[in-house]
């Protein structure tokens, strides 16, 4: 039996992650020669291999993923991985379920799993991994105290987002 892993849970290290309303953006790392077992996500998913090379085998298929290239999972689809030589290091995008039934999978062709190897959906991953705000684990005063946490600062950016206040200016300073 398959291990069935809940949303932003993954079987190595995160390096990082930001949750927004509908995504959760993570960075996992994977170890030289790592070999995980047959596994499964709850939400769909794309995969954007930044380093590293591995194949990963899914139902009765398999694939080679190099960096540059972008992996479409839907949700629960059972796989397993391994990573060569050196390991590797992958930008994860993991979909709120209502969200993408709201823009329905047959509308962008996400009806099952896909790979990208270069074009304008790796493109665009690469741009949404460049693009995302890195979130300090905490901000400190001059003495030490802290004045936020990662959590104060997630939960602020889903207020931010879900009550609309972008006309009312940016973190970034732009309205």
């Amino acid at each position: 039996m398959a291990l069935s892993l809940s949303a932003g849970c993954f079987l190595t290290k995160i390096v990082g992650s930001t949750r927004l309303p509908e995504f959760a953006l993570t960075e996992t790392l994977y170890a030289n020669d790592l070999r995980l077992p047959r596994h499964s996500h709850e939400r769909s998913c794309f995969i954007f291999v930044l380093q590293g090379t591995f194949n990963e085998t899914f139902e009765s298929n398999s694939r080679v993923c190099r960096p540059q290239t972008l992996i479409f999972r839907p949700p629960n689809e059972r796989h397993s991985d391994h990573f060569h030589g050196k390991g590797g290091r992958c930008f994860n995008i993991e979909m709120d379920p209502h969200w993408l039934k709201r823009i329905g999978t047959r509308t962008v062709g996400l009806n099952g799993s896909s790979d990208f190897h270069g074009g304008i959906l790796s493109r665009l991953a690469l741009r949404i991994y460049q693009d995302s705000a890195p979130v300090p684990a905490r901000i400190v005063d001059e003495a030490g105290k802290v004045l936020f946490t990662e959590r104060q600062i997630l939960d602020g950016q889903e207020l931010f987002l879900t009550y609309g206040l972008m006309q009312f200016g940016t973190v970034y300073g732009h309205g």
